[in-house]
């Protein structure tokens, strides 16, 4: 659990949480693991749920068709970031 403490320390979204509150927020969330390749959740879909990277790397992947402008055809899915350790995302 200090681990997860101290990682979420340095993310901006919990900033100014005190320890305790930290802690709490800790405790509502669940480790989950995940594979390399397998999908988290696809652009688009419903999420209420926010994700810290405990260790490793996720990509993060946009269908270039989507963006106004582009053309429609449907393309190779491109990675537009990738988060690290201590990072979070999540639906918006």
């Amino acid at each position: 659990m200090k681990e997860i403490i101290y990682l979420m320390m340095r993310a901006d979204i919990f900033a100014g949480l005190m320890p305790e509150q930290l802690e709490q927020v800790a405790q509502l969330g669940q480790p989950l693991t995940y594979h390399a390749g397998e999908v988290i959740f696809q652009e688009g879909a419903h999420s209420d749920e926010l994700y810290l990277i405990l260790e490793g790397e996720v990509d993060i992947l946009m269908d270039p068709s989507l963006v106004r402008g582009a053309k429609q055809e449907k393309r190779s899915l491109i990675t537009v970031a990738t988060l690290r350790q201590g990072q979070c995302f999540g639906e918006m």
